[in-house]
């Protein structure tokens, strides 16, 4: 058997595109809950919220990432890794789900800062999965294993 493989090409993306996974293994941590969504459901507000909640528990020290944009603005020390959402716009953050929240903390509150930082956050620098196979989490993972090795 052949494992497809998968490449990450440098996109730029706008940060209200970018969604929680589900299945980032911090979350698995955090709420022992099945948390299996279709691309529709993945894309709702509603999930999204509950994702973010889960994501902002204090265990994921998310602000130190939120004192560090306020201060600095969006650095990016190691690429957000996403990958599109079927046919919409829209893009599941496989890595960097903690920077994510807290990019969107600052999204809900950007009237607090600084113009010069607010503009960090127009576009983040990302890379985007690309795979040739139907499923893709054995891809996932493996690239997620590689990463924290």
């Amino acid at each position: 058997m052949t494992i497809p493989q998968y490449e990450l090409k440098d996109f730029w993306v706008e940060p209200e595109k970018l969604l929680l996974w589900p299945n980032n293994p911090r979350l698995k941590i955090s709420s022992f809950d099945e948390l299996k969504y279709s691309p529709e459901e993945l894309c709702s507000q509603d999930v999204q919220d509950k994702l973010w909640d889960l994501m902002r528990k204090e265990e994921h020290n998310v602000s130190e990432i939120i004192d560090s944009i306020e201060s600095q603005g969006y650095t990016n020390l190691n690429s957000i890794i996403i990958k599109r959402v079927g046919n919409t716009e829209k893009f599941i953050v496989l890595e960097g789900n903690r920077r994510t929240t807290a990019i969107r903390h600052w999204l809900k509150n950007r009237d607090k800062l600084s113009d010069e930082i607010s503009k960090t956050l127009n576009l983040i620098p990302a890379k985007e999965f690309v795979h040739d196979g139907e499923d893709d989490y054995i891809q996932i993972f493996q690239l997620l294993a590689q990463m924290h090795i």
